[in-house]
């Protein structure tokens, strides 16, 4: 399940009686085709739990809501409807396909390659929820190491690459426009030393991603010449950008594993932050004493005070290593 982290530490048995007794949440939204009504259900724990968008609608005590719209979910009729047009743009996909992955998700941790989906669109789909996990998930699974690249044609590898394709500009107007970039007084994101405004980006990561394909690509690629030299403040950004990889070296590409890490977000698990959750120490378990020493003093011998024999002892006694961070392909399954 994604909350695994949350069953984890001592609050772990309290998020776990939590989920037992939880109520469901309703979102109501409209099948694409028929325009009927579809109700897609969520335990309210685990909802709430990764997403704070989902904790913010519902609330708590007496005026906790047990419904609510996909419209609300996503930030708004407005916020919805642009979301809805971006993804329908080039393909058949709708609102109500990217809620039903994100309710698989939830129940099974996993974010399997799916030829009717993008990546990039469930990256931005989780943005809206305010899913922090989903959104790392999402662009884990563009790396040039996923595992589902290994299973596909190339064909399918471009499907899910859109974004750096045709689509491109599209992509980039929807994101840039998302943030208001355009309006008067906006910062461009670099400090003074032509550096990334690392406070700026924040929230932002979408941009940033596409703002590096452009830089990667250049002026005098097809997909970014088409629209460079239409906006001063744009171009000016993609070249700050493209001094400042250059600088950094390396390979720039977006995609490539080593940089990925630039997009990810911070993930908070039960109000604290993923990292710390994974950092701590596993439980220790108390070894039972056999029949024949029960009746023993229950005082424990005194350890040696040397370090080594003290870390000895608590290896022994560990029930398993600490949790391990998650790879960069999403999951050690292969994909369906």
């Amino acid at each position: 399940m994604a909350a695994d982290l949350l069953t984890e530490g001592k609050e772990g048995k309290v998020f776990l009686d939590r989920l037992r007794s939880s109520l469901t949440i309703e979102i109501k939204c409209r099948h694409p085709t028929t325009k009927q009504e579809v109700i897609v259900r969520v335990p309210e724990a685990l909802a709430c739990s990764l997403s704070s968008r989902f904790s913010k609608i519902v609330g708590t005590g007496p005026h906790t809501r047990r419904q609510v719209t996909v419209e609300e979910l996503l930030g708004g009729q407005r916020s919805f409807e642009e979301l809805e047009h971006h993804i329908n743009y080039s393909s058949d996909r709708s609102i109500l396909d990217y809620l039903t992955w994100f309710v698989q998700w939830l129940y099974t941790s996993k974010l399997n390659y799916n030829k009717h989906l993008r990546f990039f669109e469930m990256w931005l789909f989780a943005s809206k929820i305010e899913c922090p996990k989903l959104q790392n998930e999402a662009m884990r699974m563009l790396s040039r190491d996923a595992l589902w690249r290994s299973n596909v044609s190339l064909e399918e590898k471009k499907r899910q690459y859109y974004f750096a394709n045709s689509d491109f500009y599209e992509n980039l107007m929807y994101c840039v426009d998302s943030f208001g970039y355009f309006e008067p007084g906006q910062k461009d994101g670099f400090d003074k030393d032509g550096k990334l405004d690392v406070s700026y980006w924040e929230g932002k990561r979408s941009w940033l991603f596409l703002l590096d394909c452009a830089a990667y690509f250049g002026p005098g690629d097809r997909r970014v010449r088409n629209f460079f030299g239409e906006n001063e403040s744009l171009d000016i950004q993609i070249i700050k950008r493209m001094i400042d990889l250059a600088k950094e070296g390396g390979d720039p590409c977006p995609w490539d594993a080593n940089n990925i890490v630039r997009y990810l977000v911070a993930e908070l698990v039960s109000e604290r932050p993923v990292k710390e959750a994974r950092s701590m120490l596993p439980p220790v378990r108390k070894h039972a004493l056999s029949p024949c020493k029960s009746n023993e003093s229950k005082k424990r011998p005194k350890l040696s005070t040397t370090p080594e024999q003290k870390m000895a002892v608590v290896e022994q006694e560990r029930i398993r290593p600490v949790y391990p961070e998650p790879p960069l392909n999403s999951s050690q399954d292969e994909p369906a």
